[in-house]
């Protein structure tokens, strides 16, 4: 039984194949960070620097909740701002992309759910 498509099932369908395109993208991202951070020689400078180390795991640990009397103890990276910032950027948004993927998907899922679509795998 082969029936055509309506306009809204056609746009659906279009919706679904790129953010499926989108979605092999984000994982091949996802994948290189965890590559580059897994591996000591390629992960960013900063992140093994033995003055920095005590500061890192301060935030890590405290993250998101930073407390303002822990300030003290973020001193070591006040010189090397912009290089820490340069060398995350990436890392940020990629994580940005991947929260706005997930909201999209959310979007088109409950598309999917309002317009009753059937479909035939």
């Amino acid at each position: 039984m082969d029936r055509g498509l309506s306009a809204g099932e056609q746009k659906l369908a279009e919706k679904l194949i790129i953010l499926n395109e989108r979605g092999k993208g984000m994982l091949t991202r996802i994948y290189n960070i965890k590559k580059q951070c897994s591996d000591p020689k390629s992960r960013p400078a900063f992140l093994t620097d033995k003055p920095l180390e005590a500061t890192i795991k301060t935030i890590v640990r405290k993250f998101p909740n930073f407390e303002s009397h822990l300030k003290g103890q973020t001193q070591p990276i006040q010189g090397q701002e912009k290089d820490i910032v340069k060398g995350l950027s990436n890392y940020y948004y990629t994580f940005v992309d991947v929260m706005q993927f997930k909201d999209h998907t959310s979007e088109i899922l409950t598309m999917i759910d309002a317009s009753f679509v059937n479909f035939d795998i």
